[in-house]
C-alpha cells in the first residue's frame, strides 16, 4: 500500500510499510498520511492558525478502531490527539503525532419514552439537531452545525438555551470513554463518579477518548427567533441595560441570546450593536421580555420568525454579518468572564476601541449571557466552574493574509487588556488561546486540584493524553500535585465495562 509515498513518511512514523499495512487492515476506518491527496484537508482545523502536520491521521468508525490506535500509539510513542469537530481555535485538534478522528462515530439513538439520547462522540450539532427535531426534543448546543459534541461537552458547552437548561455538560447523565489501555468505562453519578465529574467541563484530551454521551433531553419545538440592531450611539445604553436586567437577574430564562459588537456588510460595513437569540414561547411574550431594550433608540428587527429550533439556528447564523473571504480566513480569540457591572462610559470606551479596528482585520466582540439555569448549579457540581458571572465576553479577530496577523493579534490583546478590570480572571475553557498563562487556574479555578487527582488516576505517567494547556500529572509537574482532599475524591477503584476486563489481542501485528 501507499506505493507513491516516500520512505521518509514511514521513517518519521518509526514503522515500515508492512506494519502500517497490517494496522490498516485491522481497521474499519481509514488512515491518511502526509503526501496523500486528502491529507491537507484532513490535517486542517477550523480557521487554522497553526502549522502542525500530524504524522498519521486515523478516521475511526467503530470503537475497536480507537483501541487499535491507542495500542499502536503506545508501541511507537506517538503523541495522541482525539478530534471530533476540529474547532479548537488554538489548534489543539491536531498535533505532530497521531490524530484519532472520531467524526465518523456519529450515531444518534433517541428514546422518546425517557427523553434521552445516546450520541456518538463524533456527532456534530447539524446532525444532532436534525435528529432531535423529528422528536421535538432538545439539548443545549452550539450555533455552528459542524462543531462536534465531544470537545464541546467536555469544555462545558454554551448555547442559546443554556439559561433555560444549563450548559451542555449539565444535561449529561452518562458517557462511555476509552482509557489509555484500550479498556472502556461507563461513567455516571454512581459509577466512576469522579471521572463523570471531571470530564463534564474538564476539557477533552485529558482523561481518555470519549465514545458516546447520553443526554437528558428537553421538550422544545417552535421558538421565536429574533435579531435586533441598534445604532452606534444607542449601544452604550443598551449594553448597560442588558447587563443589569438580562443576565443574572431580571429576564426569564426562556430568553437566550448573544450580544454582538460587529460590522454589517449590508450596512456599509459600519459598526453596530446586535442581539440575536431565541425565546422558548410566543413572539408576543418574547417581545414583552425585551421591552426595556426595545425602548432604547430605534432598534430594527432583521430576524423575526417563529419556527422549529433547528430552523432558528440557521436563521441566526452570525457568519453572514462579516464580509470576509471565509475560505482563507484565520482566527484568534480570547475570552474573559465578567462579574462586575460596566457603566455606560465603560461600554462607550469598549465600543470606541472596537470602532478603531485596524484595516485588513475583521473582528467582533460577543456577549454570552449567563444566569438562569447555569447559575443554579454549584461551582463544584462538575468541573465546569463558571457559574456566578454576568457573562462570557470574547473577542474574535480574523485576517486573511499572514502579514496582517501581528496587527490583528495586537488589536485583540489591547481589547482584552482594556476589559481585564471587569473580569474575575477566569476563562471559558472551550475558547483556549495559546498566549494564556496559568490556564489550569483560569479554566478551572477551585476545581483544578480535584481535576489533577482525576488525571493522576485515569491517565498516569507517562501520560497518553496531553496538550499544551492540558492537565499535568503530579509526576510530570511537582507543582501539579493534588491536595489530600482532592486525592480522597478519587479513592475508589476504576470500574471497567465487563467486556473490557481483559485487553483484546493487539491489532495489526
Amino acid at each position: 500500500m501507499w506505493p507513491n509515498l516516500p520512505e521518509t513518511v514511514f521513517t518519521d512514523l518509526g514503522i515500515d510499510r508492512d506494519q502500517l499495512t497490517a494496522f490498516s487492515h485491522a481497521l474499519v476506518g481509514e488512515i491518511v498520511l502526509p503526501g496523500e491527496g486528502s491529507y491537507a484537508s484532513a490535517a486542517r482545523t477550523s480557521f487554522q492558525t497553526t502549522a502542525r502536520g500530524p504524522k498519521i491521521i486515523v478516521y475511526c468508525e467503530v470503537e475497536a478502531d480507537v483501541r487499535c490506535c491507542l495500542q499502536r500509539a503506545e508501541r511507537h510513542g506517538w503523541w495522541v490527539t482525539p478530534r471530533s469537530g476540529g474547532h479548537s481555535t488554538a489548534g489543539y485538534s491536531v498535533n505532530d503525532g497521531m490524530v484519532i478522528d472520531v467524526s465518523r462515530m456519529n450515531s444518534v439513538y433517541v428514546d422518546p419514552s425517557t427523553m434521552t439520547a445516546t450520541v456518538g462522540a463524533g456527532t456534530n450539532f447539524g446532525t444532532l439537531n436534525a435528529v432531535l427535531n423529528s422528536y421535538k426534543l432538545h439539548v443545549p448546543g452550539g450555533a455552528c452545525p459542524d462543531v462536534g459534541i465531544a470537545g464541546y461537552m467536555q469544555g462545558g458547552g454554551y448555547g442559546y438555551t443554556s439559561r433555560a437548561f444549563g450548559m451542555n455538560c449539565d444535561n449529561v447523565i452518562a458517557f462511555r470513554m476509552m482509557l489509555r489501555d484500550g479498556r472502556t468505562v461507563t461513567a455516571n453519578a454512581v459509577q466512576n463518579a469522579d471521572l463523570f465529574w471531571a470530564a463534564r467541563g474538564g476539557t477533552g484530551n485529558n482523561f481518555g477518548i470519549l465514545i458516546d454521551v447520553t443526554y437528558q433531553l428537553r421538550p422544545v419545538w417552535k421558538v421565536w427567533a429574533f435579531g435586533l440592531a441598534w445604532s452606534w450611539d444607542a449601544a452604550p445604553r443598551v449594553l448597560a441595560e442588558m447587563q443589569a436586567h438580562y443576565m443574572r437577574t431580571g429576564v426569564s430564562p426562556k430568553l437566550g441570546y448573544m450580544g454582538l459588537i460587529t460590522r454589517r456588510a449590508d450596512f456599509g460595513n459600519q459598526p453596530m450593536l446586535m442581539m440575536r437569540g431565541v425565546y422558548n414561547g410566543s413572539a408576543e411574550d418574547g417581545r414583552a421580555e425585551l421591552a426595556t431594550l426595545l425602548a432604547i433608540g430605534d432598534p430594527v428587527f432583521d430576524v423575526d420568525l417563529t419556527l422549529p429550533y433547528l430552523g432558528a439556528i440557521g436563521a441566526l447564523d452570525e457568519h453572514d454579518l462579516l464580509d470576509m473571504p471565509w475560505d482563507r480566513v484565520k482566527e484568534d480569540k480570547q475570552a474573559c468572564y465578567i462579574n462586575r457591572p460596566l457603566a455606560e462610559p465603560d461600554w462607550k470606551k469598549a465600543l470606541g476601541y472596537f470602532a478603531d479596528t485596524p484595516a485588513a482585520t475583521w473582528g467582533m466582540a460577543v456577549i454570552e449571557p449567563y444566569g438562569g439555569a447555569i447559575g443554579q448549579f454549584a461551582p463544584d457540581a462538575c468541573a465546569f466552574v463558571h457559574r456566578d458571572v454576568d457573562m462570557d465576553f470574547f473577542v474574535d479577530t480574523f485576517w486573511a493574509d499572514d502579514g496582517d496577523a501581528p496587527r490583528a493579534r495586537a488589536w485583540l490583546d489591547g481589547f482584552m487588556e482594556m476589559m481585564a478590570p471587569f473580569s474575575n480572571g477566569q476563562v471559558y475553557q472551550n475558547y483556549p488561546r495559546r498566549q494564556l498563562t496559568d490556564t489550569g487556574r483560569r479554566y478551572f479555578a477551585g476545581n483544578h486540584d480535584r481535576l489533577i487527582a482525576v488525571k493522576n488516576k485515569y491517565d498516569p505517567v507517562p501520560r497518553m493524553f496531553h496538550f499544551e494547556q492540558g492537565l499535568a500529572t503530579s509526576r510530570d509537574d511537582p507543582g501539579a500535585a493534588a491536595t489530600p482532599e482532592a486525592s480522597e475524591f478519587t479513592a475508589g477503584p476504576i470500574v471497567y465495562e465487563p467486556h473490557s476486563e481483559e485487553r483484546d489481542g493487539e491489532c495489526g501485528r
